[in-house]
This record gives C-alpha cells, structure tokens and sequence, in this order.
C-alpha cells in the first residue's frame, strides 16, 4: 500500500506535534513522580499525617495525647511495630487501646514511604517520635529532640498539700548510675527520684530514654536494664 503525497505532508507535519506531546507527558509524569518523594523529615509527617487523618476510632476523645517511637528502612519500611512511650493518663483503658490499634493500623496502611534515595540512607535506622491526638498525627520529630514527652510524676505530687511535711520525714532524692548500653558511646544518665513503685520506675525510665534519645534498635535492652 502507498501514502499519496498529501497524506506524507499531513505526517510530516503532524508527527513533530506528536512527538513534543509524548515528550511533555513524559517530562510531567516523571515531575509528579520526583514530588511525590519523600526527601526530609517535614515532609515524613506531611505524608503521614495526609494519609492517617482522621484515626479510625469508635468515638474521639478530645485532648488525648499519644506518643510512638519509630523508625524506618532505607526503602520507607517501618522497623517493627510502633513503640507506645506515652498516652494520656486520664483515659480509660478501652480508648487507649482504641487509639493504639488506630494507630498501628494508619501506619500499616500508609507505608511504606517514597523515601529518595540520598534520604533513605540517611534516615534508615534512626528513631522517630510521632506524636497523635485525637485528629490524628501531629508532629514528627528525631528520636531526643523537642518532641512532646510526659514528665514523669515526682513523689512531692503524691503528698497531700492540706498537710505539711515535716522536713525529717520527707523521703531522701537519690539517683541511680548512668546506664551503659553496648555499641552506644554515651552513657544514659538517670534523674534524681524518692521511692518509686515498678511502674513509677518504668516511667521514669520511658521519659528518660525519650529525653536522652535512646536508639531504637537499644531501647528494650535499655528499659530491662533501667527498669531493674
């Protein structure tokens, strides 16, 4: 079969147009996919927060706080599950665990991340802490930076203020030793306290890997050590 001259001229006129059409698909196509990428740690919470919010959960409390560890690969994976450091104290039970399983849940569904490549390596390994309310992610910051931590109650806050304390019968402060952990230079060190229970102690001991930045691959061998 053979074009005739007209139809030649229609592609050879045509076909340039196609081309430079093609090529701008093409370039938009390869733009979305390079912004789509996650490239720094505002952008970890700009993805999950975009894709978490609202938490699924029965009925919202409002003001509730929670605070996770986590940490990712190279390839935006999580390491594990998410580590619960802190949720509000003045919740039930049912709605903690509400809130916990919602959270697990959203970062199923929204990982892994589009880490690029130069970020991946950065970040891989590195503990996060993400910190919830009842609308979802709030914030993202590394492991022992500013991020919102409870403070763990002291033994002045459980003396009744009607009464005064006479000095002599007010229980000593002490502090324990600094905690060495293996493959980790600095040792982490302990805050001055009065009597605790095991559960003040495990507290105490949550806020201080937080506050000190315990690496994430450390923290169950730390928490068996502190918590002792």
């Amino acid at each position: 079969m053979s074009y005739q001259p007209s139809t030649r001229i229609a592609w050879a006129s045509i076909g340039p147009l196609v081309c430079l059409l093609l090529s701008t698909i093409l370039a938009a196509a390869q733009d979305r996919s390079a912004k789509s990428m996650v490239h720094n740690l505002h952008e970890i919470g700009e993805a999950l927060a975009a894709c978490m919010q609202p938490l699924a959960v029965a009925d919202q409390y409002q003001a509730i706080r929670i605070t996770a560890r986590l940490g990712f690969n190279a390839r935006g994976q999580p390491l594990g599950l998410p580590q619960f450091t802190y949720v509000s104290p003045n919740v039930s039970d049912q709605i903690k665990s509400e809130y916990k399983s919602a959270v697990s849940d959203s970062l199923t569904r929204c990982t892994p991340l589009p880490f690029s490549p130069e970020f991946g390596a950065t970040i891989a390994g590195v503990p996060l802490i993400l910190l919830f309310d009842e609308r979802g992610l709030m914030r993202v910051r590394l492991g022992g930076s500013s991020a919102y931590v409870a403070p763990a109650p002291l033994p002045s806050s459980q003396i009744p203020s009607a009464r005064p304390v006479p000095p002599l019968l007010q229980p000593p402060t002490r502090e324990e030793p600094p905690i060495w952990l293996p493959g980790v230079a600095i040792p982490i060190p302990s805050l001055p306290h009065g009597p605790e229970t095991s559960q003040d102690r495990r507290t105490r001991c949550m806020f201080q890997s937080g506050l000190y930045g315990v690496p994430l691959t450390n923290f169950p061998q730390y928490m068996g050590f502190c918590s002792q």
